[in-house]
């Protein structure tokens, strides 16, 4: 069967995270380490190497006194950018990462996956050692309404927050959010936001917690046609977020990751496709 395709493509961010036991040799990487590191990474592309390390705050819940306090946590990472700052891998004790900013199809960001496992695998002593916690997968998509039309236009309403029109007034922001079981061990997160345009303009693009929080690791976004002149009272932020939970810790396998990658991406996509309207297929041009 034929893949449906979009010649304007409305995604601006995605992610592969595989997380795993965490690996003593990754708590404090030593230079010959790294050194190998960076020449496998450079080899597939990620050539600028860059040491990060950010302070985490959790909130952590006491379930006897149910008391909230926030714990600080240290996160250490490495992280590896591409030219042109559109794709960037992090590392760390328990989790290898890509971001992209530049997608063109599931098959060349999983090829590039495959590539970085690759490559840490050979720098690293333990990964293969290492226990499978979790791989996810994350798309995220700027919904901007052409001309004259409105969210609704774009967008299933089942995802659109309510509208409460009998409250008068400007609308600021409006959030969804669903949390679905779609297999064993297989959690599908559908959130949506929408957002009031400032000055016919999009001002804000990726949800809050993928802001990344130290700016030497950043990526570059394109600006889209039409988010310097939005028309439309609102725009929206459709976030689908997809986990798989590998069941009794397996020892490091690539062949399942491979497997419950693809499943995590077939569905992610079914989503998509279900929450724009043929509205916005036309306007994206549908192929």
């Amino acid at each position: 069967m034929m893949k449906k395709k979009l010649k304007k493509q409305p995604l601006v961010y995605t992610v592969i995270q595989l997380r795993f036991s965490e690996i003593p040799v990754l708590n404090s990487v030593s230079e010959a380490t790294l050194k190998t590191l960076h020449e496998n990474m450079i080899a597939e592309g990620f050539q600028e190497k860059i040491e990060s390390n950010t302070t985490i705050l959790n909130l952590h819940l006491n379930v006897d006194t149910k008391q909230a306090t926030q714990q600080e946590t240290l996160n250490h990472r490495v992280l590896f950018r591409a030219s042109g700052e559109k794709q960037i891998v992090s590392i760390a004790k328990d989790s290898i990462t890509i971001n992209s900013t530049e997608y063109s199809t599931f098959e060349e960001f999983l090829d590039t996956f495959r590539r970085v496992i690759t490559a840490c695998v050979g720098a690293v002593d333990g990964i293969k050692d290492s226990l499978l916690k979790s791989v996810g997968i994350r798309y995220i998509d700027v919904i901007v309404p052409d001309g004259n039309k409105r969210l609704s236009d774009y967008v299933d309403r089942f995802v659109l927050p309510a509208p409460l029109e009998f409250l008068k007034g400007k609308h600021l922001h409006g959030v969804t959010s669903k949390v679905i079981e779609t297999g064993d061990g297989q959690v599908l997160v559908v959130r949506f936001e929408e957002l009031a345009s400032l000055d016919k303009k999009v001002t804000k693009v990726l949800p809050d917690e993928l802001l990344e929080p130290d700016r030497n690791c950043t990526l570059k976004i394109d600006g889209q046609e039409g988010w310097l002149d939005v028309v439309s009272p609102t725009y929206g932020i459709l976030d689908i977020d997809h986990t798989y939970n590998f069941k009794g810790s397996p020892l490091f396998n690539e062949n399942e990751i491979w497997t419950a990658i693809g499943r995590l991406y077939e569905q992610s996509s079914s989503v998509f496709w279900n929450v724009i309207t043929s509205e916005a297929e036309k306007a994206w041009g549908k192929e």
